[in-house]
């Protein structure tokens, strides 16, 4: 029996959870069962080129708008030319989009992945809603990245629970093993042993509540002067941010890393990682690989946060919102650094358990039929 075609489609790949998390199923699919390619609607991005680096098919479509119908006449006759078996499309763009063209191409098998719990009402409006739920019957199953994912799909989206599946999120285990330690980041910004090093990672958007993180900050460093504060990642808000630290007079307390194609480096050298979200979180891969880095974890109760970050076992959960909830909470941790110690190694335990690569590829194996295939 001849390999399976399948194409990932996703609107591009730059740097994110969710590229991160498409990379580990390409990587990671049963190469004897599928033949797997990444097929970018709009542009490519680092983590694109990282899987092109490595060998494997990533294709540049340039279909920037599903509203042209003409975009998906001609993405349903390329999915008809490369044959393909398995369409598995990401997010609301590729979902939308890719769907439509499955349909016309009468590709067999269809799955659409959502990594998120919430959307606002000024970004998603009712006729999104109706969209999902119509498409919804034209895939074979929608894989939500967390229970709260799946629960919004059904009870705010509307569709059938039959149709839902829950695959969380995961984590390369491997490139996160405290006990294999990556090269530190503290030679390269002059820390010292004796620095405290509080680190998030995550696009700086609004809706990631950096702001809350530096408000919290006076009073965490009041009590521990060491302390640094790590922000890593890019995004619209960066500006904002920095005139909020220049405010409140930490330029030497708060930096801004930009963008890290190190993550497992920055990891294995933080004391602590704070995920500060305001709404809408499916399921963190940020929170997941600081949890396999053996780091301990603050982050706010939002989307399926608390899946993973299971209160004062693997982690701290605090409101979200809310600097003094969130600067006691990190301040919990830090005044015991022992019980820190205890949530980090509970929360690399817990993400073995359940948030390995193995466990989600299985999975989504199973939903395309690689039983069948190598029966």
């Amino acid at each position: 029996m001849r390999k399976k075609k399948v194409v990932q489609l996703v609107e591009d790949m730059g740097v994110g959870g969710l590229e991160r998390n498409l990379a580990l199923i390409v990587e990671n699919l049963n190469p004897s069962l599928f033949d797997v390619s990444v097929w970018c609607l709009e542009e490519g991005g680092y983590i694109a080129h990282e899987l092109q680096q490595k060998g494997f098919d990533v294709i540049h479509l340039n279909l920037p708008n599903y509203h042209n119908p003409v975009n998906i006449l001609k993405l349903a006759k390329l999915l008809r030319e490369h044959e393909v078996d398995i369409l598995h499309t990401h997010e609301y763009f590729a979902n939308t989009m890719g769907r439509l063209a499955a349909i016309l191409a009468g590709t067999p098998k269809r799955f659409a992945h959502i990594q998120n719990s919430h959307w606002p009402a000024h970004v998603r409006k009712k006729r999104h809603y109706r969209i999902d739920k119509f498409l919804s019957w034209f895939c074979d199953h929608v894989i939500a990245c967390s229970e709260m994912a799946r629960k919004f799909q059904v009870e705010v989206e509307g569709l059938h629970p039959d149709k839902v599946v829950t695959v969380h999120n995961c984590t390369d285990l491997a490139l996160y093993d405290p006990s294999e330690p990556h090269p530190g980041i503290r030679e390269e910004f002059g820390f010292t042993s004796q620095n405290i090093l509080i680190a998030s990672i995550a696009r700086l958007t609004r809706v990631k509540g950096h702001r809350f993180l530096i408000e919290a900050a006076p009073a965490i460093l009041e009590e521990f002067p060491e302390c640094r504060i790590l922000i890593a990642g890019y995004g619209i808000e960066r500006e904002n941010l920095e005139k909020q630290v220049q405010e409140l007079s930490l330029e030497e307390r708060v930096l801004f890393l930009g963008t890290r194609h190190d993550i497992p480096n920055v990891l294995s050298s933080i004391d602590l990682f704070v995920q500060p979200t305001l709404i809408r979180e499916g399921l963190p891969l940020a929170i997941t690989e600081a949890m396999a880095s053996g780091t301990a974890v603050v982050a706010t109760d939002v989307g399926g946060v608390s899946e993973a970050v299971l209160h004062k076992k693997t982690g701290i959960l605090v409101p979200p919102g809310d600097r003094n909830a969130l600067a006691d909470g990190i301040l919990f941790l830090l005044r015991n650094p022992s019980f820190r110690h205890a949530m980090a190694m509970n929360g690399r335990q817990h993400c073995i358990e359940q948030y390995g690569s193995k466990t989600m590829i299985g999975k989504i194996e199973a939903l395309y039929g690689a039983e069948l295939l190598a029966g």
